[in-house]
């Protein structure tokens, strides 16, 4: 597609498993496309959450969220703590960024004040940016592939074909989202090509270069 920048969200410590520190070749690859214009965003420290928490939810929003959605219930000390941990990690690694994006989009009102007091510049919601440093929202939901179960990854791809034409057009900012899982379902294709398309009449930029206009 040829995108000159790309938002990168990175996850510092997947599953309290191994840090992006362990990782030269993903931290050089990283390092070729922040040079070039791209930017990082901080996805949580974990991603997951521990399995004693996933046993306190309910089954339909275990299988909606395939206990990924680590900052949904946090308080305001725990969410606090793990957002410094992981901007150390990232700091560690060279690395800077001024935005979050909770896992799944997902976070406790708690957590978002944590976001805030941690003095992140903005944060990414499903329904769209929140200008934490000049308290503004811009509405942008998130098109593009999800990386969900198969039915309602078939549902975002009827959705992205509606909103090309119906609300693509009046959005100051335009979202399109890539989830590393499920690359096979065809939304995923349908995702690329309508990047492409954009193209056309969109200019690519990063959250901050938007925000900072």
């Amino acid at each position: 597609m040829g995108l000159p920048v790309l938002v990168l969200k990175v996850i510092p410590f997947f599953a309290g498993r191994s840090t992006i520190l362990q990782f030269p070749s993903f931290l050089s690859w990283l390092e070729k496309l922040v040079s070039s214009g791209s930017e990082i965003v901080l996805h949580g420290l974990f991603h997951v959450r521990p399995e004693e928490e996933k046993t306190r939810r309910s089954i339909l929003k275990n299988w909606l969220t395939q206990g990924e959605d680590e900052f949904s219930r946090l308080s305001q000390a725990e969410a606090r703590r793990r957002l410094l941990q992981g901007l150390d990690i990232v700091e560690r690694a060279g690395f800077s960024c001024s935005g979050f994006t909770a896992p799944t989009w997902r976070l406790s009102r708690q957590a978002f004040q944590a976001v805030k007091e941690t003095g992140f510049s903005y944060l990414t919601t499903f329904k769209g940016v929140i200008d934490l440093a000049h308290d503004r929202c811009f509405f942008s939901p998130a098109f593009g592939h999800q990386g969900i179960v198969s039915f309602l990854e078939s549902l975002m791809g009827l959705g992205n074909s509606l909103a090309e034409f119906l609300m693509m057009p009046f959005l100051k900012l335009i979202r399109i989202v890539f989830h590393p899982r499920g690359l096979n379902h065809g939304n995923f294709k349908k995702s690329l090509q309508l990047v492409s398309r954009l193209l056309s009449r969109a200019e690519p930029m990063t959250y901050s270069g938007f925000l900072n206009r």
